[in-house]
C-alpha cells in the first residue's frame, strides 16, 4: 500500500505565491473509483492565508471547496486534509 501511495504522490508539488494563490500540482486521484481509472496530474487552484504559527489552504478539489490545514516544520510542509496527511519537502 505505501509503495502505491508514494508512487501516486511522488511527483505532487504546491507553489504558494507571495499574492496568496497557490497551486497544488501532479495529484493523483485523491479517493479511488472502483471502475475508474486512477487520474494523475490533477491540478488543484486555490489560495493560502497564515493564521498564528500555521497555514490554511483553500482548494477547488473534486468538483469542490476544500480547507486544508497546513503546519511547517523545517524544510517540510505537512498538509493535513480528512485524515490523511502529505508531506512537502523544499526544494529551490
Amino acid at each position: 500500500m505505501r509503495r502505491l501511495i508514494e508512487a501516486n504522490f511522488a511527483k505532487a508539488s504546491l507553489v504558494a505565491m507571495p499574492d496568496h494563490h497557490a497551486l497544488l500540482k501532479n495529484l493523483s486521484q485523491l479517493k479511488v473509483v472502483p471502475s475508474a481509472a486512477p487520474a494523475i496530474g490533477q491540478v488543484a487552484p486555490g489560495e493560502w492565508a497564515k493564521t498564528d504559527s500555521n497555514y490554511q489552504f483553500t482548494f477547488s478539489l473534486e468538483g469542490r471547496q476544500q480547507q486544508v490545514a497546513a503546519t511547517i516544520s523545517g524544510d517540510r510542509l505537512t498538509l493535513n486534509n480528512e485524515g490523511a496527511e502529505l508531506v512537502l519537502l523544499r526544494e529551490d
